[in-house]
């Protein structure tokens, strides 16, 4: 396989790694098979940064913020001066995306059919924003949050949300808990693209296939990103998994005629991990 090739054992940027979309499907599959491992800086490296972390390597942390912060922007500045910036925006990101999709959680679960995501109000509440009319908001019941890290968090997305956090004294290993009881879930992508007029190929969940009807290669697609999706979830020790699919199609109409760009067949199968009897 050309890509795993060239892979060697020293990190490599994604964008210098990758030359075509083909090859994204390509890397999913070697992600997926265990065969590659795809890094990032997380929210662990930027509190390892601020120091409200200190399990893991803080000068690996930081070297990670310092190259992610020279990063530009649409006008070709960097991103953050330093990477004590850069780790506070992502932060306070995190908080403020944690906040929002727990405050839709629970609209849901009161049955008002507010975005937390797009309302003015909301978004004037969360950040206690001063005005003529005041908004705010609460939670009617504490905040729990649970993981080794939930101490480092959910205090502060808990004051967002105007509540009380509650950590228990065994957050720790809930975690771990939930992964023997919960869910077993996997995705698949399946891409489908045209090269060129009347051509379409079929990249993820095995060989490229090559197709002269859109039908055909969508069916294709489908059944590759359903049938992968089903044996990854088996093979990840998923007992009965069932499966989903979402379809994205980027097909803008150029010039009266419509035009296939890429579509992505993104199968996610989940079901209760398999007892094993000693």
């Amino acid at each position: 396989m050309a890509l795993y090739d060239r892979i060697g054992t020293v990190p490599e940027a994604l964008d210098i790694l990758l030359t075509s979309m083909p090859q994204k499907a390509t890397l999913d599959r070697l992600v997926s098979r265990g065969l590659v491992h795809i890094c990032g800086l997380t929210p662990s490296d930027a509190m390892h940064v601020l120091g409200r972390q200190g399990q893991w390597n803080a000068q690996a942390a930081r070297l990670g913020a310092a190259l992610a912060a020279r990063i530009k922007d649409g006008q070709g500045r960097p991103i953050a001066a330093s990477p004590e910036e850069l780790s506070t925006m992502i932060v306070e990101r995190l908080t403020r995306q944690s906040a929002e999709v727990i405050l839709s959680a629970c609209l849901a679960e009161d049955g008002a059919a507010i975005d937390p995501a797009v309302s003015l109000a909301v978004d004037r509440a969360l950040k206690r924003s001063p005005g003529i009319v005041g908004f705010s908001l609460a939670l009617d019941r504490p905040l729990i949050g649970l993981g080794a890290s939930a101490p480092v968090y959910y205090p502060a997305i808990a004051d967002m949300l105007g509540a009380q956090s509650s950590i228990p004294e065994d957050a720790g290993v809930a975690n771990a808990v939930g992964a023997v009881v919960g869910q077993v879930r996997t995705s698949i992508t399946v891409f489908v693209t045209t090269p060129e007029e009347g051509i379409f190929i079929v990249n993820g969940a095995g060989p490229s296939g090559r197709f002269l009807d859109e039908t055909l290669a969508f069916a294709e697609a489908r059944d590759r990103a359903e049938t992968g999706a089903l044996q990854s979830a088996r093979a990840n020790g998923a007992a009965d998994p069932v499966v989903t699919i979402r379809e994205e199609i980027d097909a803008p109409t150029i010039e009266g005629s419509r035009k296939l760009v890429e579509a992505r067949f993104i199968a996610s199968a989940s079901g209760r991990p398999r007892v094993a009897h000693g």
